[in-house]
């Protein structure tokens, strides 16, 4: 897409979060011509919501201010614009298909500098960076700068482009969210470093005086500063992604439970146990032939009453069990991750939906756990710890996985632990995960899913012995040889 003088080059739709065009020939370039080619992108049916340009330095215009927003200067304005548009566009005055075109509106962007709609005035690369902070797309806070194309001499960039943020809406001013705090602006930071990752590697291949290398070398570092002076992308344990994992170093192996080792936990029962899986089984049995299973409550009642039977069944003489519902992992802010070798940071905070607590059974113990103070200390007394995190329904069940495997993470950290057990359901599916830190590297061994459905559970209650004989070994490790990792 092309206006006379060569002035814009590109046009990137909102569609991809970028709205603006690259400028060259400044002398030849007018507001005019900018406008032009985003009505022919706008006819082309890619809406354009919001842009704001800089050539030279200056802001040239800002556009999708919307209605009511016009002024009595705007309005004088409007035609000599029309005009303009007309003659940068060469096709007449022809419009496209983007209808009645928005205002342009000039704007102070500090109290030095004033610029109009030909982009009179002009700042420094040094300028633009030292602010880049306020140039940044409309909706995403993007920042772009070129600067490759500075001016070696003066310092002044003929083709640099920036963006400034035209408005915020009424909700989004109210919040005020940077780009730093943002968890939705992640993707923004990191496509920001990798662009600068690419500017080195292209500027290590430029033979150039020592003097330009110099002066390039000074605006990618100023840039790299802003960057690395932004906050630490910080998610909670239900937003981050098997990719947010990926990209912090942590790893995925297999966990592979051998069969005849599980059979023979559950030969090994004892009466106890054997009678409370049996009363289990009979009321997991009533649950399902009673109550609607769509939605989390339904899924709860079964959860529940597995973790009652689980405490009973666990509870010896001198060691009892606390269940521990919504239970924070990580003090403060959360814990930080972070890869060894790119540096990518992760902070993660939350709470484990179940923290499944065995302890020394003494009325000190009881009371901490089981009263309604702090849960401080509840990890410190625990001779043995598993945690479960309930996986919901409108969801796809192992897109919950980065969310358990992160709160074991942050209960590592936290308590300092080689490994952390902890297990993925919704009732009717079950996984059993171990997460261990070796040699500074975070690895979680994920099982294949167990079945207790309805159907299964009418069946026979093996399926619900062996899960119940593997939360016990997950809660109090004994046995030798009940998997390999893969």
């Amino acid at each position: 897409m092309g206006a006379p003088g060569g002035g814009v080059r590109e046009v990137w739709g909102a569609d991809k979060g970028v709205i603006g065009g690259n400028v060259g020939g400044a002398q030849d370039v007018h507001a005019g011509d900018i406008e032009g080619a985003i009505d022919e992108a706008e006819g082309d049916g890619e809406p354009v919501e919001g842009l704001a340009l800089a050539l030279n330095g200056g802001l040239v215009w800002e556009r999708g201010l919307g209605k009511g927003r016009v002024d009595d200067m705007e309005q004088q304005m409007r035609g000599q614009r029309r005009q303009r548009v007309r003659q940068a566009r060469g096709r007449g005055g022809k419009r496209g298909q983007a209808g009645r075109r928005r205002p342009i509106r000039r704007r102070r962007l500090d109290n030095d500098l004033l610029v109009d709609d030909h982009g009179a005035a002009s700042v420094t690369c040094e300028w633009i960076l030292a602010n880049a902070s306020r140039c940044c797309t409309l909706r995403k806070g993007d920042v772009m700068c070129d600067v490759t194309n500075c001016d070696r001499t003066t310092g002044k960039s003929p083709g640099l482009l920036f963006y400034y943020p035209l408005y915020m809406s009424e909700r989004g001013h109210k919040r005020k969210r940077s780009l730093q705090d943002s968890t939705d602006n992640l993707s923004k930071i990191r496509m920001a470093l990798s662009r600068l990752e690419a500017l080195k590697k292209e500027v290590d291949g430029i033979e150039a005086t020592e003097d330009e290398l110099h002066a390039i070398s000074e605006h990618v570092l100023a840039l790299e500063n802003i960057l690395k002076g932004a906050k630490k992308p910080r998610v909670t344990s239900s937003t981050v992604t098997s990719e947010d994992l990926k990209k912090a170093g942590v790893t995925r192996k297999r966990l592979v439970f051998e069969p005849a080792k599980v059979d023979e936990l559950t030969k090994a029962l004892t009466t106890n146990a054997k009678a409370e899986i049996t009363d289990l089984h009979l009321r997991i049995k009533k649950i399902y032939a009673r109550v609607n299973m769509d939605c989390e409550p339904g899924s709860r009642m079964i959860l529940d009453a597995i973790l009652l039977a689980l405490a009973e069944i666990a509870s010896l003489e001198q060691r009892s069990v606390a269940i521990l519902p919504e239970m924070r992992v990580a003090p403060g802010e959360g814990v930080q991750i972070a890869h060894p070798v790119s540096g990518y940071e992760l902070w993660l905070s939350g709470n484990v939906d179940y923290a499944i607590i065995e302890y020394e059974d003494v009325s000190d113990h009881r009371a901490r756990l089981l009263s309604g103070g702090s849960r401080d200390d509840a990890f410190d007394i625990a001779k043995g710890r598993l945690f479960l995190v309930e996986a919901k329904h409108q969801q796809s069940f192992v897109s919950h996985i980065p969310e358990a495997v992160s709160r074991a993470i942050a209960l590592l950290k936290s308590t300092k632990l080689a490994e952390v057990r902890f297990c993925l359901s919704d009732a009717q599916t079950w996984m059993f995960f171990i997460l261990k830190s070796e040699n500074g590297i975070l690895t979680y061994y994920e099982s294949a899913a167990r079945r207790l459905s309805r159907d299964v559970v009418e069946t026979s209650d093996m399926p619900l012995r062996e899960i119940m004989q593997l939360v016990c070994e997950w809660l109090r490790p004994t046995a030798t040889g009940l998997f390999t990792f893969e």
